[in-house]
């Protein structure tokens, strides 16, 4: 879609390099990323950007079920209701945090 109109801002060169920055990280042009900000401060709800390393809502929705499937694990293991060692607990946390590193 054309954009009919035009804004010019001036900025340091520690601004402008840290808005390139921003925007290089997150896959998106400078236009792109001011817009988009200016535009979520104009309607009063939070900025909502592409993260910079790819992660997207459903997949931090995704996390967030793991994380209350490993609560209910544990709720279960520390009652007794469910037999899990130690060192399982702790090979499953290091396979998660292994996982999530390379995100």
């Amino acid at each position: 879609m054309v954009k009919p109109r035009f804004l010019k801002a001036r900025l340091s060169e520690d601004d402008h390099t840290a808005i390139q920055k921003m925007a290089s990280a997150r896959g998106i042009k400078v236009s792109r990323l001011a817009r988009t900000i200016l535009k979520a401060h104009l309607k009063g709800v939070p900025v909502s950007l592409p993260h910079p390393r790819g992660i997207t809502d459903e997949l931090v929705h995704q996390f967030a079920r793991i994380g209350n499937n490993l609560n209910q694990l544990a709720h279960q293991a520390n009652t007794g209701y469910v037999a899990v060692s130690a060192e399982e607990i702790r090979t499953c946390i290091a396979v998660i945090n292994t996982k999530v590193a390379q995100l």
